[in-house]
């Protein structure tokens, strides 16, 4: 059964990844595009939180050292849909976009020792866009001014981690950067009988990237004590019998960055006169064109930092720290000034009973949230995020032919985000979001020897 929704996820993953967007806001018309989030959908329930999380039961891209902790087989692949509100000072609309969202697969390489691995695509930025704008000019042609991007950069990522120590976890990832973002800009009129004029930007992206992390992880350095009363094991038994019992808490700190780097790029442009009839283009004339330049763009390092306090198999509470200065982004010469960005992550996550046989006791429940002060900056007005999220974890039904370790740990996961970005102050674009995600993350005995024939 399990097989069957690893292939079906794969055909969707496939058809979607095809023509994907991953963004509406016209933000990303500047710098890379808007960034995507390099988590899974488990992380997105309960805030985007989880460099400190350690389970061999989830895989975290957030921090490679968490893959010294894999035990099993994990394949996790999700796909989301947006509903997003754009308003300005006077007007409002709506759009609606769906994309992929990551595929992994992690492994364990050596139980023993303590070392792990895992590899997927994943995105990294989106650009997707579509701005108009009117005026009239000085022959007194309503003229219609359009800003349009497209395109989208992907990482394919290798990434292994292993514990060298009891508590020190130690990791890395290795990936290669692609993708092409493309930029447009139009100036056509209600008369068709004028010819129009459009500027045309292609960049491209094939390069690699690296990310390193550290976790320090310590179960036995919070505990505590507490008595629990026995049944009375008959009629007669009135002296009272306590049991005790010693809870121990996960205490979890983490460091990861991802290394700053000049990655190729090529860049073209064409500048073009072109006629429209029936929404059929016909180019008059090539005014310019720069052919494909190769030259590097300059991503800047970023940083994170987290915190984590579980419970084994009943709650996790998580926070994470990050920055990037963007202000360092250098695409052949342009950095479109851009801004240091921050985001703070905190969540939680509950499971009333992990080996329970009622079902609702098994779920994982979810709830979290983010701030994040952007990379973008316009008329020294800062364009912040602000996110709630809620998140389920749905097991998925057991079987007789799986093992049972196996398949109460697989799950369903989703998502849900509302959030707000930005402000109608200073003639600039807020965004109103609804996001959802789905998600299953499959645990699977895989690669062990047979004991018998």
């Amino acid at each position: 059964m399990q097989k069957i929704i690893v292939g079906a996820l794969l055909l969707l993953i496939v058809t979607k990844a095809e023509g994907q967007v991953g963004t509406v806001s016209p933000y990303s018309r500047f710098g890379i595009g808007e960034l995507q989030f390099n988590g899974y959908a488990a992380q997105l329930g309960y805030g985007g939180a989880g460099s400190a999380m350690c389970d061999s039961l989830q895989m975290n891209f957030l921090n490679p050292a968490s893959l010294s902790a894999m035990k099993i087989t994990l394949v996790d692949a999700a796909l989301n849909t947006s509903l997003t509100g754009l308003s300005t000072y006077n007007k409002k609309t709506l759009k609606s976009d769906a994309a992929f969202n990551y595929f992994a697969i992690g492994f364990p390489v050596s139980r023993k020792h303590n070392i792990g691995a895992s590899f997927g695509l994943i995105p990294y930025s989106a650009r997707g866009y579509n701005l108009k704008y009117y005026s009239i000019d000085p022959q007194g042609n309503k003229a219609i001014q359009t800003y349009e991007g497209t395109g989208s950069l992907s990482r394919f990522f290798i990434g292994s981690g292993f514990r060298p120590l009891r508590n020190l976890h130690i990791g890395a990832n290795a990936s290669y950067l692609f993708g092409s973002l493309q930029k447009l800009h139009s100036t056509s009129y209600e008369t068709r009988s004028l010819v129009f004029s459009r500027d045309i930007s292609n960049s491209s992206i094939g390069d690699f990237l690296f990310d390193a992390g550290i976790i320090y992880n310590n179960d036995t350095l919070l505990s505590y004590t507490k008595r629990k009363r026995e049944k009375p094991s008959g009629p007669k038994d009135t002296i009272p019998r306590y049991q005790v019992i010693k809870k121990h808490f996960s205490f979890s700190l983490s460091a990861a960055s991802s290394l700053g780097a000049k990655v190729k790029s090529t860049n073209d442009r064409v500048v073009q006169t072109y006629t429209e009839l029936d929404g059929s283009i016909t180019i008059f004339d090539t005014v310019s064109y720069s052919p494909p330049v190769t030259g590097n763009t300059t991503l800047p390092p970023s940083y994170r930092f987290g915190f984590s306090l579980r419970d084994p198999l009943l709650w996790n509470f998580m926070v994470d720290y990050s920055i990037q200065d963007w202000s360092k982004l250098d695409a052949f010469g342009i950095s479109d000034k851009l801004s240091n960005s921050t985001r703070v992550s905190a969540g939680f996550e509950f499971v009333p009973k992990y080996n329970s046989t009622r079902y609702h006791q098994r779920i994982a429940y979810r709830i979290g949230g983010r701030y994040t002060q952007s990379m973008f900056r316009f008329n020294n007005q800062p364009i912040d995020d602000y996110t709630l999220t809620i998140g389920i974890g749905l097991p998925i039904k057991k079987d007789a032919v799986t093992a049972a370790y196996a398949t109460s740990f697989s799950r369903i996961n989703l998502a849900f985000e509302f959030g707000q970005r930005g402000t109608t102050q200073n003639n600039l674009v807020q965004e109103k979001y609804f996001r959802f995600h789905i998600g299953v993350n499959l645990c699977e005995r895989w690669f062990n020897p047979r004991k018998y024939d």
